[in-house]
């Protein structure tokens, strides 16, 4: 299938400038990891657009034909959805299909996992399916088949779409960079701090059994990494540590810098100025928010945020006002993936309905950047398998997966950042 059938969007080359920061360096929060197919539709397309036939030469071939196959389903979906009405139209995502990427279970990806995906949904579709989403088959206003059948399969579709988007488009090109943002890699961390007795059995590791030796090894490693020292330096200095039956003083080493690289997914830096929560009234916590204006609007902005930003019997409070150069306010701009610039603006896709469940997701995540809560998600490229790995450290959580709310960690953590006696 050409690219004839592709979904032809104009995206400003800005919008992904404002998504990554820097090219030579986006920052390791710059693109969510479960972002809706409209959102990836826009990536690529303004990748299409910045780079032209080179953002095509350079693909892989199973890259290519699942980004293509991508696009033909969700214009054939378009065109099923233009004869039904409202309440019947058929779409992928809801509050029920709320996923997560756990940290003991995440998404490896890359070309070699593209290609088996591929294969493995082309034997495996209904012909019917296949003949149009990755032959040559018109699209048309029916589908085959009845329609829970057809969602499931279009779900499968649709994710191996959205991985090959994400590689073509945010991995392969800062490649590099990537490599690098393994040194924030926290399953180290995370498993060791789990483990009861830890100390003694490092104390005592040359009696442990090979297999538990091999794990720890691999999680020390990991800590080791946290500070940023090569991968190769932390296994050899890991050997001379065992050697000398000094394995407790190489984690001992390296502990601080992983927990603190560790909690800064979680912690508040530069808390915001125009909050207000103070003993006077400890169940309320006022922020200013430029008024838009608009009913419409702030009643979508009070509404979903409100509703989000509560613990118990404590509560946020927008104070929408004038506001001046360092209020938050909402801006619209067409076809972009919603983020916050500057730590005072959520930016957010001027084409999409603020009506539907993933908009309405996205201001109460994003409204928690304005909060300075940072995300709580990593994604790198693991060079020893050859493949991007990405999770998130709280699927539960807000600000680390579109599967969580908030939580008594958040409401801690503002508590920390901004209640005053």
């Amino acid at each position: 299938m050409g690219l004839t059938h592709s979904i032809l969007m104009i995206v400003m080359l800005t919008s992904l400038s404002s998504i990554f920061a820097l090219e030579v360096n986006p920052t390791h929060h710059a693109l969510p990891l479960d972002l809706t197919s409209e959102e990836y539709q826009h990536l690529w397309q303004n990748h299409l657009s910045s780079l032209g036939a080179k953002a095509l030469d350079d693909l892989e071939p199973a890259t290519r034909e699942s980004i293509d196959g991508g696009e033909k389903l969700a214009l054939w979906l378009r065109k099923i959805n233009e004869v039904r009405s409202p309440e019947r139209q058929i779409r992928l995502t809801s509050s029920n299909t709320r996923g997560g990427i756990p940290i003991d279970s995440p998404s490896i990806y890359g070309p070699k996992q593209i290609s088996e995906t591929l294969t493995d949904l082309k034997s495996s579709l209904p012909p019917a399916l296949t003949q149009v989403v990755y032959g040559t088959s018109e699209i048309s206003s029916s589908f085959p088949g009845n329609e829970e059948e057809f969602i499931k399969h279009a779900r499968k579709i649709d994710r191996l779409y959205q991985t090959a988007v994400r590689w073509a488009t945010s991995i392969k090109p800062w490649l590099s960079w990537y490599k690098n943002a393994k040194a924030r890699d926290v399953r180290g961390y995370y498993h060791l701090n789990k483990i009861i007795g830890l100390d003694n059995k490092l104390q005592n590791f040359s009696q442990l059994t090979i297999d538990e030796q091999n794990i720890l090894k691999q999680h020390l490693v990991g800590i080791c990494r946290n500070a940023r020292h090569p991968q190769s330096e932390c296994e050899q200095s890991f050997v001379g540590s065992r050697s000398r039956n000094q394995v407790l003083n190489y984690k001992n080493r390296y502990w601080a810098n992983a927990k603190n690289t560790w909690n800064s997914f979680f912690q508040i830096t530069n808390a915001r100025q125009d909050v207000e929560w103070t003993a006077h009234n400890a169940q309320r916590m006022g922020v200013d928010f430029r008024d838009p204006d608009n009913n419409r609007i702030r009643d979508f902005l009070k509404d979903n945020i409100e509703d989000e930003f509560k613990f118990g019997d404590w509560r946020l409070e927008m104070a929408f006002t004038a506001g001046g150069s360092g209020t938050a306010y909402l801006e619209f701009q067409p076809n972009v993936t919603p983020h916050v610039t500057g730590g005072n603006v959520i930016v957010m896709d001027a084409n999409a309905a603020i009506e539907e469940y993933e908009v309405a997701w996205t201001i109460r995540h994003e409204y928690g950047h304005i909060l300075r809560l940072p995300d709580c998600y990593v994604e790198f490229y693991d060079e020893s398998i050859e493949s991007a790995v990405n999770y998130q450290l709280d699927i539960t959580d807000l600000m680390c997966s579109r599967a969580g709310n908030m939580n008594e960690r958040i409401f801690l953590e503002l508590k920390r950042a901004y209640f005053r006696d």
